[in-house]
């Protein structure tokens, strides 16, 4: 959903995905390096069986403060798909 959402051509962005906030602390320490940083980070605050988003946040905050940083909150009830939410500073979007 990420990717269709964020990465049309017509939006101007490219989008990379990570499994996990190891991922995402990888994927952005790469993208430093190599002088085309992110101009954003999307994250998920509980990922399952890995780093989640807050301590990838706090490792992100460390590297580059200001970076904006999202919060992503998928909530699902009964494999209800209209029950996921982009969230941005704690209000649905």
């Amino acid at each position: 959903m990420r990717e269709e959402m964020l990465g049309r051509p017509a939006s101007g962005y490219s989008v990379q995905t990570g499994t996990d906030g190891q991922a995402a602390v990888e994927l952005f320490t790469q993208r430093s390096s190599s002088g085309l940083p992110f101009r954003a980070v999307l994250l998920d605050l509980t990922v399952a069986g890995g780093m989640g988003g807050k301590e990838a946040a706090q490792l992100l905050r460390k590297m580059d403060p200001s970076v904006p940083l999202f919060d992503q909150r998928v909530r699902r009830r009964s494999g209800d798909d209209r029950s996921r939410r982009l969230w941005f500073r704690g209000q649905p979007v």
